[in-house]
């Protein structure tokens, strides 16, 4: 790494020998040279107690760190909040899993900046309003990453179930054509994914869709039942 006091040296030791000798050619230092030397001159937390400064500032609002609980916060209320979200949007594989878990994150992350604001406004302290920008700009952010990871979760999953279903039509249309020989078929021999119960299920399904179709197609006309007919049929003697 560069010393910021050689290249002050070097640049001073050019310029006087540039004054002595102006059609001498000197090596000229490099950009990455420049910019680690200029890096050395930076300003930043060194000792330990701007350390520690620094990584209070950055736990204060806890809307970037690396871990999503932060001190103060409950572990396993996090952890119950993930599992609703695995619960409820029912993640299958690795990639549909890892945009839940983020979804999750990006919401828990979300909550917090609303109650960081709320007491932000009821504080009415000196540095509220940089705090409240802060936590816009945040928010801003983690929403957007959010609504990305719930579009990319629909269309991973919408495509999956179209996969599935196509899949599921084509493995019961064969069992059932076995079973009609009575020939034994086994999903698993066709690079089938289905149980013969899970087809039995599907077949039935479409069965009852299919009768319920016909009978909403085949609904008796009922004008005659109304009052206004039945008003006028002949009255017993």
């Amino acid at each position: 790494m560069a010393n910021p006091r050689d290249y002050k040296s070097f640049v001073q030791r050019y310029e006087e020998a540039l004054r002595r000798q102006p059609d001498s050619v000197l090596p000229i230092p490099s950009r990455a040279e420049t910019n680690r030397a200029n890096a050395q001159l930076s300003t930043g937390p060194r000792t330990p107690e701007g350390k520690s400064a620094s990584s209070h500032n950055a736990l204060r609002h806890g809307l970037t760190a690396q871990s999503p609980v932060i001190p103060g916060e409950d572990a396993s209320a996090y952890d119950a909040f993930v599992k609703d979200f695995l619960d409820s949007l029912k993640p299958s594989g690795a990639l549909e899993r890892e945009l839940v878990l983020t979804i999750a994150d990006t919401s828990w992350r979300l909550n917090r900046a609303s109650r960081l604001e709320s007491g932000a406004l009821a504080a009415n302290a000196e540095d509220s309003l940089k705090l409240l920008n802060t936590l816009s700009t945040h928010a801003q952010r983690l929403s957007r990453q959010r609504e990305k990871a719930i579009q990319q979760l629909r269309q991973i999953q919408a495509e999956r179930r179209q996969a599935e279903s196509s899949e599921l039509a084509s493995a019961a249309a064969i069992y059932t054509a076995h079973n009609r020989r009575r020939e034994p078929w086994n999903p698993s021999d066709f690079g089938f994914v289905f149980s013969n119960a899970e087809l039995d299920a599907h077949i039935r399904r479409a069965a009852w869709s299919r009768t319920a179709s016909l009978d909403h197609s085949h609904t008796p006309d009922l004008s005659d039942c109304t009052p206004s007919a039945r008003s006028e049929e002949p009255k017993a003697a």
